[in-house]
């Protein structure tokens, strides 16, 4: 008997009648399927949305502003402080430099090492740092290369210029943000280059060069792009008195844009020129232009109305033109020459170089050669003893600041050695101090990394476009050249 299961409602399905919730599976799973593809067909992906940025960390300062470490530039530094890992800037007291990340700037207390305060750039997470809410752009490597500061500090200021063209700008003393300014649109093919001198930023921008002010960051002035350049990125930039600055600018003209394989590749530079302008630093009104059909390979400020313009290095011996600089123009006063391989440094009216113009057969810098910025002439000789020879100088505060180290051979990589600062007068050339320096590594490439060159004395780095080497921070820096992990940092007594 049957009927007592139906009586207590138990349901019986015949053979052959469909089972309803199979078919009730089957809807739901249909439902599903379609509404992905949906999704999908109009571009909705719910569970890849943009996530917030990131908001820009900023610490601000951690204790007392430290004190400075001297009065003026040490005359006779007697030891070293420390040792570290990156290119620095040293300022007050303060080393100023790119964080370990790459993405912001970190200024730390020389004496104790310890952060002062930071900065770092907000973004979208490891894998979009290019802040432009596309984690699928890059692995996070490739896009924190689009962060790398380029930085310029002076006594009261940090600016650090982004490859996106934004600005930021940065109370020394207290660590906070005075202003954020963005130049251009997107990733630049470039990056952004800028100068900071006279209370000014000075900047490129899509239409020409821009000034701002330091500490606002408010537009000062705007000199249009000349014409013929496609490009006019800044390499040098001096202020003088009368309200004239200066502004070194390559020319670039650039070729026709191209498509490959589907990508717009950036137009390439087909023809390039040194560009000298001189502009009214409350107007922008440009006063003068000179064109040369090379580009300078460096242009040094040599006294208060002179510049230093080296030539190029496949000129030998190389020319240096000593250009007398007014409202009117930089014509050429005099001009020397030095070697090809030698580095040029200029300051208290001297232009020092290492390297013997009259010797074309070797590059070993082994004659220390002062000449006159105002007349070209030879000042001071001094030549390293036999086996020995120079790094690049520094001349500041009346001194001028040089290694003089062994001659290396490639047995020596890796190998412990000693080296000597000399502090000359800057007048003379006569040795006022010496201090040893002692338990020195010496580079696994020797060939390309054989000289310890003095990079900061005072509070400015020695940079391409620093107008001031000298300062009032009694420090002094050094490195193996092209080696970044190698950087000694000396004081005097104070």
């Amino acid at each position: 008997m049957t009927g007592g299961g139906i009586g207590r409602g138990v349901a019986v399905r015949l053979p052959g009648e469909p089972d309803p919730k199979a078919w009730r599976r089957l809807a739901l799973y249909l439902t599903g399927y379609v509404t992905a593809v949906l999704l999908i067909l109009t571009g909705l992906e719910p569970w890849h949305a943009t996530p917030a940025p990131k908001p820009d960390l900023v610490t601000g300062a951690q204790g007392a502003f430290p004190p400075a470490l001297g009065p003026e530039p040490p005359a006779t530094p007697d030891h070293v402080l420390r040792r570290t890992t990156a290119d620095e800037t040293v300022v007050h007291g303060l080393s100023i430099r790119a964080t370990g990340v790459g993405v912001g700037v970190r200024a730390v207390n020389i004496r104790t090492g310890s952060e002062y305060w930071r900065y770092e750039r907000g973004g979208y997470g490891d894998g979009d740092l290019a802040g432009d809410g596309d984690p699928a752009d890059g692995n996070g490597d490739e896009d924190r290369g689009f962060y790398t500061p380029t930085l310029d500090v002076s006594a009261r200021t940090v600016v650090a210029g982004f490859t996106d063209g934004r600005l930021t700008a940065i109370d020394l003393r207290s660590g906070r943000i005075l202003w954020h300014r963005s130049i251009s649109e997107g990733e630049s093919r470039r990056g952004l280059s800028f100068r900071l001198t006279g209370g000014e930023v000075i900047t490129e921008t899509p239409a020409g060069i821009r000034a701002l002010a330091e500490r606002t960051g408010r537009t000062l002035w705007t000199a249009s792009r000349p014409a013929g350049c496609d490009e006019t990125p800044i390499q040098t930039v001096y202020d003088f008195p009368d309200h004239l600055v200066t502004a070194l600018v390559r020319c670039d003209v650039l070729g026709p844009e191209q498509r490959i394989g589907g990508y717009d590749i950036p137009p390439s530079v087909t023809k390039t020129s040194a560009l000298l302008l001189g502009i009214h630093d409350r107007t922008g009104k440009v006063l003068w232009r000179q064109q040369h059909a090379e580009p300078y390979d460096d242009l040094l400020r040599a006294g208060t109305h002179t510049l230093a313009a080296v030539g190029p290095e496949r000129r030998t011996p190389r020319p240096v033109r000593l250009l007398d600089v007014s409202r009117e123009g930089a014509p050429e006063r005099t001009a020397f020459s030095i070697h090809l391989l030698a580095r040029l440094t200029t300051g208290n009216g001297i232009a020092v170089t290492t390297v013997d113009p009259h010797i074309y057969d070797t590059g070993s810098p082994t004659l220390l050669s002062a000449y006159d910025t105002g007349t070209g002439r030879l000042r001071w000789r001094l030549r390293a003893p036999t086996g020995k020879a120079y790094g690049d100088p520094v001349v500041a505060d009346g001194r001028v600041y040089v290694v003089r180290q062994p001659i290396f051979r490639y047995a020596d990589a890796g190998h412990t050695t000693s080296a000597d600062l000399l502090v000359l007068d800057a007048e003379t050339g006569r040795v006022g101090h010496v201090l040893e320096l002692t338990g020195l590594t010496v580079p696994k490439d020797v060939n390309a990394a054989a000289s310890l060159d003095v990079r900061v004395v005072g509070d400015r780095a020695v940079a391409e476009g620093a107008d001031d080497t000298g300062g009032t921070d009694g420090a002094v820096a050094i490195r193996w050249r092209e080696e970044r992990d190698e950087l000694l940092l000396m004081t005097d007594d104070s």
